[in-house]
């Protein structure tokens, strides 16, 4: 351990990994989509459907959400920053309150939490929203909820066919 120039092998523990249900889990893809594309309507409707419930205490509440969704859910840092401060002034957390939270996506936050201080750390500004988008896409494409995704090439416009319903 004394030399700094030999590469080190890391262990990860895979004790942590956990199976959503398919609601959350198709849920969780459709607010991956709507992180990556930066579409505040649809971190809305995520947010209704993973039963995260917030209040907001702001005028331009979807814009907040959208900021507060990055920060819970990505792991890229918006432009000009070099680290989250989550609790400033400015931060989304302060502006929209998160009333509820479901048990098992503490799981997802805290690893979004983990990459983002690891891709911090490396000097690289990565977003995990945009890595798993093919993944995201595919799971809604395969549960009926994605129209117009092909596989390979992903040719074609992608069409949202659903998020909340009754049967849910």
């Amino acid at each position: 351990m004394g030399d700094t120039n030999k590469s080190q092998v890391a262990l990860l523990d895979y004790g942590q990994v956990k199976d959503l249900p398919d609601k959350l889990r198709l849920g969780y893809a459709n607010l991956v989509l709507a992180i990556a594309d930066s579409d505040p309507i649809r971190v809305m409707e995520s947010y209704r459907e993973l039963g995260i419930g917030t209040l907001s205490k702001c005028e331009n509440e979807q814009q907040e959400l959208l900021k507060l969704a990055q920060t819970m859910f990505d792991t890229k840092l918006p432009p000009g920053m070099t680290m989250l401060q989550p609790f400033s002034e400015e931060s989304s957390i302060k502006k929209i309150a998160v009333q509820s939270f479901p048990e098992e996506l503490f799981s997802v936050l805290r690893t979004v939490h983990l990459l983002r201080g690891l891709s911090v750390g490396l000097g690289i500004n990565y977003s995990c929203a945009e890595q798993w988008r093919p993944i995201a896409e595919e799971a809604l494409y395969l549960a009926g909820r994605l129209r117009g995704w092909l596989s390979e090439t992903r040719i074609g416009s992608l069409e949202f066919t659903g998020g909340v319903s009754s049967e849910d």
